[in-house]
């Protein structure tokens, strides 16, 4: 379960509306409550230091700590997953699949495929085709056991070839995915082709993927993502940085075209939109980091710990900039915005994106002036420094 450095992240990034859906979950159960002591100071910090680590020790005295930071653990957690139930595509789906388990056990099968039917249609409008598998799995499985009441052999064999197909796609999607981990991971350990062997390695990977693309029966968002990332590293690979810059145009289109399929999870859309800056910032772009820094801002906010992540990622990326092109006025103007940010704001932050603001800051504060003088005036420089 999740330590007690884990919890105060956790508890740090919860909305107003989930704390109060919480402490309502909360009052439902009974008994001594010292797992909601625990909640309110870490709700209270500011920070997770040695301070709060001696403190906690002085209000949880022996072993006192360790139940009560597992049942917070459990509470919030089965609490964010009932906030959530209707939010998110996956949680909805399995909320159906459960109701149909409870209502085929009572024997009330017509209902059960209501909600069997319900479960489908959320996959594939989420174009989650390994969900779709397993519910219509399951309505086979349930009208094979009531003797396939209200079907036919023609519609039987026909939900087997349908079945047949998303398997496919499904184990064409990992072929593809797979190959694009490969290029990847070929990319980041060895940088650009430097020979006849690695431009051989790498047309044979490109061979492949378009030879599993042309396997697929099914055009999918997350096919056509993975073939247009694979360009781009390709492109990338090969010394084509303009061919690799059309291709993120290419693939921020693709997003804006299919909100639907990412609103659940909005990280998707903000990690590809870090990857690209990332690239461009390699590239020596910066001109061209603009648009995609004001598609990076215009991702709406589904929490308050998600829109402190992604600011603070729009302002690691203007940092590097104004570094990277040598404009000091724009590094101190984002030095001064995040020296405005409450700390709160700060520390909902995950570690790994408050160091990588706090590196990206660092370059960009202005250096101590130093007396050219071999005298090294240190009391008074004016005196003898141009």
């Amino acid at each position: 379960m999740l330590s007690t450095d884990s919890l105060f992240l956790m508890v740090r990034s919860l909305t107003k509306v989930e704390k109060r859906y919480f402490r309502l979950q909360a009052g439902f159960q009974r008994g001594e409550k010292r797992y909601l002591t625990l909640f309110d100071y870490l709700d209270g910090a500011t920070v997770f230091d040695d301070t709060l680590r001696a403190d906690l020790a002085r209000r949880f005295p022996g072993a006192t700590l360790e139940p009560a930071r597992k049942h917070l653990g459990e509470v919030l957690l089965r609490a964010l997953r009932q906030y959530e139930s209707r939010k998110s595509v996956e949680a909805c789906w399995v909320e159906a699949l459960e109701n149909s388990r409870i209502l085929h056990v009572r024997g009330l099968l017509e209902a059960a495929f209501e909600q069997l039917e319900k479960a489908k249609a959320l996959a594939l409008k989420a174009e989650q085709f390994s969900l779709y598998v397993l519910a219509a799995r399951r309505e086979l499985a349930y009208r094979a056991q009531a003797q396939f009441p209200g079907m036919n052999e023609t519609d039987l064999v026909a939900q087997h070839e349908k079945l047949r197909d998303l398997l496919d796609h499904e184990a064409s999607a990992f072929r593809h995915a797979a190959l694009y981990d490969v290029l990847l991971l070929r990319y980041w350990r060895t940088g650009l082709v430097r020979g006849e062997r690695d431009t051989a390695r790498l047309n044979d990977l490109l061979l492949e993927e378009h030879r599993t693309l042309t396997m697929q029966r099914i055009r999918s968002f997350a096919a056509e993502q993975r073939h247009l990332q694979f360009q781009s590293v390709y492109f990338l690979v090969t010394g084509n940085p303009a061919g690799s810059l059309g291709v993120f145009r290419e693939l921020d289109a693709l997003f804006q075209r299919h909100p639907a399929l990412w609103a659940d999870d909005p990280m998707h859309y903000v990690q590809l939109l870090d990857g690209i800056l990332h690239d461009l910032r390699a590239m020596n772009r910066p001109d061209e980091m603009t648009f995609f820094l004001d598609r990076l801002r215009a991702v709406p906010s589904p929490s308050e710990s998600f829109a402190a992540i992604n600011g603070a990622l729009v302002m690691e990326y203007e940092l590097l900039r104004a570094v990277d092109t040598a404009q000091p006025a724009a590094a101190r103007q984002g030095l001064s915005e995040l020296a405005r940010h409450p700390d709160r704001t700060l520390n909902l932050l995950p570690p790994t994106a408050l160091a990588r603001l706090r590196v990206a800051a660092a370059p960009a504060r202005p250096a101590r002036r130093r007396c050219p003088c071999s005298t090294r005036c240190s009391t008074n420089p004016s005196a003898c420094c141009p």
